[in-house]
């Protein structure tokens, strides 16, 4: 059976693949920007004026004409008097409520999905094998596993390849997103010699998850 490239559409955004089909991620999915929900909320503060007037004032007068004795009072509030006015002045303010919706975590890229072939794998492994230097080595490898999905003893037996601890380590975390079964990336442990290298690598991919 051979399988021949015939055309390819966009995933359709909010995709959810039925039980029956696989979804095969290639290369780095980009993960969509933090979205910011701004909330703007007017709050009013009412003007209120209070007068008061206390101590008003009067003023008497006698008048005696021709033995007629006269007496007025006149009560004037500017005379002698005091007012008080108390005045709160209007103001307008705007609360802003921000809200931050992360994006949705992306599933791990090959999670669930089919492993090379053992043909293509096997030529992929003397291919990186071929090369004459340990950087050209981790090089390919990462090529392949861009390209491809690996099951762990795939990305075990590459790792195998390269004979320093730190080489190992560096593409056994490259290759987390590309493993089918990431469950059981606990076994690629197996390829170090330092257990601060399986420390390092454990702690890599729980901040995957």
């Amino acid at each position: 059976m051979a399988l021949r490239y015939y055309s390819a559409i966009p995933v359709q955004q909010g995709f959810v693949a039925p039980s029956n089909v696989a979804v095969v991620h290639f290369g780095n999915p980009v993960v969509q920007p933090t979205t910011v929900v701004t909330t703007t909320t007017p709050v009013v503060t009412q003007t209120t004026t209070t007068t008061t007037t206390s101590n008003v004032g009067g003023v008497g007068a006698s008048v005696n004409v021709g033995g007629i004795g006269m007496n007025v009072t006149i009560n004037d509030p500017l005379l002698n008097g005091e007012v008080q006015t108390n005045t709160t002045t209007s103001r307008t303010t705007t609360v802003n409520s921000t809200a931050v919706v992360e994006p949705p975590r992306q599933p791990v890229g090959c999670a669930n999905a089919y492993a090379m072939s053992s043909s293509d794998f096997s030529n992929a492994l003397a291919t990186i094998k071929k090369q004459g230097f340990s950087d050209t080595q981790l090089k390919t490898a990462k090529q392949v596993a861009s390209a491809n999905c690996l099951s762990v003893s795939q990305i075990t037996q590459i790792c195998q390849i390269f004979g320093f601890e730190e080489t190992k380590l560096d593409f056994a975390k490259f290759a987390y997103d590309r493993c089918t079964e990431p469950r059981n990336y606990f076994n690629v442990n197996n390829v170090f010699g330092f257990s601060s290298s399986s420390d390092e690598l454990n702690d890599y991919v729980q901040g995957r998850q």
